[in-house]
């Protein structure tokens, strides 16, 4: 259940109501206008409602327990309004904003490609859209202090998206980076009714996960991140109070646990990365985990956004790897 009420306050897109078109049709059929300004009319209001729902970026506005939140929304070209699509959230970092999060990860030129929705919430803060964060549970900023409820808000803009544009319920994913990172593990703990596969990177599941069902998991952590440290502990670089983050090993484990991954695990090592994939899981679910050897505090083959992020690892893409894993996990 959503906690509290939520509103749209500004247009967003809608699918095309063809029931419309032919009530207003029949209208203007009896109206004592000549033939010319019907059609005119009729013309109007026909593309009144194709544009809802059309290929494009839109900027939608709710309110969500009171407070007014924002996402923004890019449907790719290939968007026909009528065949379901996936549906990736990009979740920014602490200090940042979704469309910082759409240029970071390059996700709306993989959605171009794919065709899939990318979906860019913004956090809250001091300011209207910058210095955002999440309330992941013991981070970070004003969301964490003032006790904002981003799964609320997270349910609320699923079910707008839901109504406003053909989504395949089955593949609805999320991504994040750091503090972002660090609500996906939490969204996964907290709405694994509706997510499929989450793909933290340089994040920490520090939220204790109650009863709840499988979500495939795919980790991207640097070896030389000190803001999020892989092993976990204090970070040895952060803004705001001292906090002490769960490991890498923790979320892999808790994970493999709940969806009961039995198998071996298989270690791959490259000159670059280290990935260990846990077999055997049940329903369709999978787990893996990929530590960069070089890496920072930075979305692998991203952009830098913020000067407390590091120069970004360009030997794989992240954007890349994960939505290959979020094809191969679908809910079942």
């Amino acid at each position: 259940m959503i906690a509290g009420k939520y509103r749209a306050t500004l247009y967003s897109p809608r699918k095309v109501d063809a029931g419309a078109n032919r009530r207003f049709a029949r209208r203007a059929a009896s109206h004592p206008l000549s033939g010319a300004l019907v059609v005119a009319a009729l013309a109007l209001h026909a593309m009144a409602v194709r544009a809802d729902g059309r290929p494009g970026e839109n900027t939608v506005h709710m309110d969500v327990d009171g407070r007014a939140r924002t996402y923004l929304v890019h449907a790719p070209p290939g968007y026909d309004g009528k065949t379901p699509v996936p549906v990736v959230i990009v979740l920014h970092g602490g200090g940042g904003s979704g469309q910082g999060a759409a240029r970071q990860s390059g996700m709306s030129a993989k959605a171009d490609k794919e065709t899939f929705i990318a979906v860019y919430p913004d956090g809250t803060g001091p300011f209207r859209s910058r210095l955002l964060t999440w309330n992941a549970g013991n981070c970070c900023g004003s969301a964490m202090n003032f006790k904002v409820d981003d799964v609320a808000f997270m349910r609320a803009m699923l079910d707008r998206l839901q109504r406003d544009y053909a989504v395949d319920a089955k593949r609805i994913f999320v991504t994040g980076l750091s503090n972002g990172a660090m609500l996906a593990y939490r969204l996964a703990c907290e709405m694994s009714d509706r997510i499929a596969a989450i793909a933290p990177v340089a994040g920490a599941q520090n939220v204790d996960c109650g009863l709840g069902g499988s979500v495939s998991l795919i980790v991207f952590h640097g070896a030389k991140d000190q803001n999020v440290l892989p092993e976990g502990g204090e970070p040895r670089q952060h803004v705001g109070p001292p906090r002490t983050d769960r490991s890498v090993a923790y979320a892999a484990s808790f994970w493999a646990a709940r969806n009961g991954c039995t198998g071996q695990r298989l270690l791959e090592q490259t000159t670059t990365m280290r990935t260990m994939v846990y077999g055997g899981c049940k329903n369709g679910t999978g787990i893996t985990i990929n530590i960069l050897d070089n890496g920072g505090h930075a979305w692998p083959g991203g952009e830098r956004m913020l000067q407390m992020l590091d120069e970004p690892s360009h030997d794989i893409s992240a954007t890349d790897l994960m939505w290959t894993f979020f094809l191969m996990h679908p809910k079942p």
